[in-house]
């Protein structure tokens, strides 16, 4: 009973992990992503239960199928950012069970029953050890994240928008930017089909120029349009504070979510 829970934890977890990832990186691809991760977490549940026995092996094999397909739904629909941390955790939990395999696997000849609660103190330890430094790795980046832009204040400021495929949504949808501050906008398209980013009655100190494939066009608002798989990029120096929306003008599309603010402080 034991070897057959080990064996469906560490499958569950890896395929959880691996369908995460890949989920969230095709988005849009969702039977890809769901057999490559189904193939992971088989063939670790497997691994892990062929050791312990038949049934641990099955119980591996059924863990890592279901593990491999609830990640790739589950990358499916969570943002970048979102399925970042999500990972962060799985991949916490997978190390923190490994500890108990040679524990489970291997016990030991004296007490093969492992009354001695001592052995929960390894996967413990490393779990609490992995969770800290998780936690403390995070802020680190963004300290640096914040130093970086805090360098380039008196510079240009870039910023990159992202349109996953099938998702009608801004990543970031919530923009912040100083007022005075030169900006570089770069609207990266990942969709099979076209997007575009407006904003209406947006103050600028000089005039916003939208430049594609060696064209330049002069719009009185705040607009880049890219199409299919494209990116495209602009920049622009904002001249009052205050919040203003920008959405997609392709019809439908505003509707279904593609709505974001900028805020000018």
């Amino acid at each position: 009973m034991s070897g057959m829970m080990l064996s469906m934890i560490i499958g569950t977890n890896i395929g959880l992990t691996v369908g995460v990832l890949l989920g969230s990186s095709y988005q849009g691809n969702l039977f890809y992503s769901t057999i490559y991760s189904i193939v992971a977490g088989v063939l670790v549940g497997t691994t892990c239960g062929i050791i312990l026995g038949v049934l641990p092996l099955l119980e591996g094999f059924m863990g890592g199928l279901m593990g491999g397909m609830m990640g790739a739904m589950l990358g499916e629909m969570l943002t970048q950012e979102e399925s970042f941390m999500i990972i962060n955790l799985l991949l916490t939990l997978s190390v923190s069970v490994l500890f108990l395999f040679p524990i489970i696997a291997i016990p030991s000849k004296k007490d093969t029953q492992l009354q001695n609660k001592k052995w929960l103190i390894k996967p413990f330890s490393a779990f609490l050890f992995l969770v800290i430094y998780l936690i403390i790795g995070n802020q680190i980046d963004k300290g640096m994240i914040f130093s970086k832009s805090e360098q380039k204040e008196s510079h240009q400021l870039e910023i990159s928008i992202d349109v996953q495929p099938l998702q009608f949504t801004y990543n970031p949808s919530k923009i912040v930017l100083k007022k005075g501050q030169r900006v570089s906008v770069t609207l990266k398209n990942y969709d099979s089909i076209e997007h575009d980013l407006e904003i209406k009655n947006f103050p600028t100190k000089n005039e916003i120029t939208e430049n594609h494939k060696g064209h330049s066009i002069k719009n009185p608002d705040l607009h880049l349009h890219a199409p299919a798989e494209e990116q495209i990029e602009m920049a622009f120096t904002p001249t009052q504070t205050g919040t203003y929306e920008f959405y997609c003008t392709i019809p439908g599309h505003k509707e279904k979510g593609m709505v974001g603010l900028i805020i000018v402080s």
